[in-house]
């Protein structure tokens, strides 16, 4: 039997319904922006497209070094990589504060952002890490480097050192800004639900994103006109305190803007990720190393990042009280306190 057809009633109806969720949206979204005093996601760099191993163009941005600061002749570049269902915008607060004091290179990963949609097979740290090795390949082939990394963008890193252990071993890489991540056991984590509701997660979870990404069009819609609802989960699983509403926004933003099957193909490849190893070779290059971690982080806890830092010696360490997941965003000053300190670390101004 046929599907039977929406009415031109209905579809006038959903029409209507449509653009009056749409409009509410975009004057919300103003509003909050307007008294937020940030223009986020406005921030833009000279863009760069780099063709990835496997064909996939990724968006990337650079940012250059003020050429008139004597302490830009080192060259040195700064790469940050973001955070899954996210987008390079997340760095936005950081952005604005560190353009001029180095070469700051911002990429999208791949199927996020402007990037282009990548094999789904290939939807994990490994490839991301991969990733980052040819847009370093590409742009800052000689440069030193500091990478940041937040959540995935974490994990990407720990991908790039498995995969080019010679970028840490020959001291191109100078030091390292690991937020809010994990080395791996993602798959044991009930992300702040009790146990038996996280183990029951992780078992139904397949079946639930192939349901939802076979309803794909109805699970969009509903992502981006149920505002209350993608503000609600926005604020539990992003923030520890009560940030500006803005800012909750921004982030729920590019969380609805990340495609449904985008958010069901990275899934299996972050509960598989485990790169214990790959923390080794950071370890053995006796690089700077810094982590940063929000008491509050229901997605990355902060026992993940404590085991980071167990591997590797002489990390700088700091645990934010109140703060969740996008401490990026919560505590914005503190954290570029801490990427520009690395800045001065590399470049021999600070213990």
């Amino acid at each position: 039997m046929s599907r039977p057809k929406l009415s031109t009633v209905a579809l006038t109806a959903a029409g209507f319904a449509l653009g009056a969720a749409a409009e509410h949206q975009l004057i919300h979204k103003r509003f909050l922006y307007q008294l937020s005093n940030e223009d986020f996601g406005s921030l833009r760099g000279e863009p760069v497209s780099v063709t990835s191993d496997d064909g996939v163009q990724l968006h990337v941005e650079v940012d250059p070094a003020d050429e008139n600061l004597p302490e830009n002749s080192d060259g040195l570049t700064v790469l940050f990589c973001h955070g899954y269902c996210l987008n390079q915008d997340t760095w936005h607060y950081q952005r604005k504060a560190l353009r001029g004091r180095a070469r700051l290179i911002f990429a999208d990963q791949r199927s996020h952002g402007r990037s282009g949609r990548g094999d789904p097979a290939l939807s994990d740290p490994d490839q991301l890490g991969r990733d980052v090795g040819r847009i370093i390949d590409e742009l800052a082939p000689s440069s030193p480097l500091i990478l940041v990394g937040h959540s995935m963008g974490g994990m990407t890193l720990m991908g790039l050192a498995a995969n080019r252990p010679e970028l840490f071993e020959s001291g191109q890489v100078k030091g390292v800004v690991f937020m809010g991540t994990s080395a791996g056991g993602l798959d044991d984590w009930a992300f702040g639900l009790p146990m038996v509701v996280g183990n029951a997660m992780h078992r139904t979870t397949p079946v639930v994103m192939d349901a939802v990404v076979k309803q794909a069009r109805m699970t969009e819609w509903m992502r981006h006109h149920d505002s209350d609802l993608a503000m609600m989960l926005s604020k539990r699983y992003s923030f520890g305190s009560d940030v500006d509403p803005a800012v909750v926004d921004f982030a729920a933003d590019m969380i609805r803007d990340t495609p449904i099957d985008v958010v069901a193909e990275f899934l299996p490849g972050l509960e598989k990720h485990e790169k214990v190893q790959a923390l080794d070779v950071i370890s053995q290059a006796k690089i700077p190393v810094t982590v940063l971690v929000g008491n509050k982080d229901l997605m990355t806890p902060v026992a993940h990042n404590e085991f980071i830092v167990s591997r590797i010696p002489n990390v700088h360490f700091t645990v934010y009280p109140d703060t969740g997941h996008m401490l990026m965003l919560e505590r914005p000053d503190e954290v570029t306190a801490e990427i520009s300190d690395m800045i001065d670390r590399v470049r021999g101004r600070s213990a």
